[in-house]
């Protein structure tokens, strides 16, 4: 007999696509780090209301209007900076939807400590991209000429001329939102496997200062399909794919306590976080109305929007005074995370301009908190978010 299914021996696999709704290929290299998944279909049955002469239900058509929805979490993990990407490649570009951007290698010529770097060689770089020196990743805020940058934040370490400027990947907002395809494994070979196409991913959310690092996406896709009730043609397949060669090998996670975080121009870190969450919205219409089709036609994104909570231990400091003016006046803010502490496992998050909520103060413990909650963040064009990984 047929046992138990363990919830451990499920892989998840994420590609890019070329033509909405029609699955990609994949590899072994697309494995996601994966710590949750819910994938459920989605059938739209309309009431029936004809006089049947019973009190008995007839049951409805099964070929109505279908799609899936989902939930995918993923921890932050260990990555080969210098010529890779990160293992959530393929979702980032997905919920952002802009040109993926590189920066480095290069090496610094000078830095006196403050917000002015210079490079050795010509930088080509633009306003949001994220470089990284050492232990620390940062951002560039403004252009001064083609080798100097005005920095989002200082550098914590020493930094001085000669020292590396190492490869740096940032993931920008863009109008237009890309498609995924995401295969489902389980061992047995035997149990259903699954998948979709046609992913659009309405929502993204970054928790700081969780167990581990780790990011959050939910959204719509267009076809499901499984391993037993496959149907020839069904997202372009003419039979379910079978698992790539699955490397068995361990990825280093990232402690979600370790990283930096800078609210306000003040110059100087913040160490009084103690939770934080931001979250980028697509609103999203997933066109699955019109007549003529019952799944999905396109991904039409709306109006972004992007927010933040913070949840801060109070104290006397100028800069918590600095934050508190701010919030009462509603001025725009910088704020930035660095999650991890080591190259190759730096995450960096950059919002140029937050318009803070008056924090609310929670007393119900031994210390004061602050709380703000929804604060928004704004922009000019697809300049609201950046995330760069180093």
């Amino acid at each position: 007999m047929s046992c138990f299914i363990g919830s451990n021996n499920n892989r998840v696999y994420g590609a890019l696509e070329s033509v909405f709704g029609s699955a990609a290929a994949f590899s072994a290299v697309d494995r996601l780090p994966l710590s949750s998944f819910r994938l459920k279909e989605r059938r739209v049955a309309g009431e029936r209301r004809d006089k049947t002469g019973s009190r008995t239900y007839p049951g409805a058509p099964n070929n109505g209007r279908h799609s899936a929805i989902l939930q995918l979490a993923c921890y932050l993990t260990e990555w080969e900076a210098e010529s890779g990407f990160p293992a959530m490649d393929p979702i980032l570009q997905a919920v952002t939807g802009g040109p993926v951007k590189i920066s480095g290698p290069n090496s610094v010529d000078s830095y006196g400590g403050s917000l002015t770097l210079t490079t050795a060689q010509p930088h080509d770089l633009e306003a949001g991209q994220a470089i990284s020196c050492g232990n620390e990743v940062r951002f560039v805020d403004a252009i001064a000429d083609a080798s100097t940058v005005i920095l989002n934040a200082r550098f914590t370490s020493d930094v001085y001329g000669g020292l590396p400027l190492n490869r740096a990947v940032t993931y920008t907002l863009g109008d237009l939102l890309k498609s995924l395809t995401l295969y489902d494994y389980w061992d047995p070979l035997a149990a259903v496997q699954r998948g979709v196409s046609g992913v659009g991913f309405e929502e993204l959310r970054i928790n700081i200062n969780g167990d581990f690092h780790e990011m959050t996406v939910a959204g719509e896709g267009r076809n499901y399909f499984d391993s037993v009730s496959f149907v020839d043609g069904i997202a372009g397949l003419s039979e379910f794919p079978p698992e790539p060669i699955v490397d068995a090998g361990s990825v280093k996670l990232i402690p979600g306590t370790l990283g930096q975080a800078w609210i306000g121009s003040t110059g100087t870190q913040s160490y009084n976080v103690l939770l934080g969450s931001v979250r980028l919205r697509n609103g999203i219409d997933f066109r699955r109305r019109e007549f003529g089709s019952g799944v999905a036609g396109c991904i039409a994104a709306g109006a972004r929007d992007v927010r933040l909570d913070l949840q801060l231990s109070a104290n006397a400091s100028a800069d918590m005074a600095a934050l508190f003016a701010a919030s009462r006046v509603r001025e725009p803010l910088p704020i930035m995370f660095q999650l991890g502490d080591a190259a190759g496992q730096l995450c960096g998050v950059y919002m140029k301009s937050v318009v803070p909520e008056v924090p609310s103060f929670e007393d119900s413990r031994t210390k004061l908190e602050w709380s703000i909650r929804d604060a928004r963040a704004q922009g000019s064009h697809n300049d609201e978010l950046y995330i760069a990984f180093a």
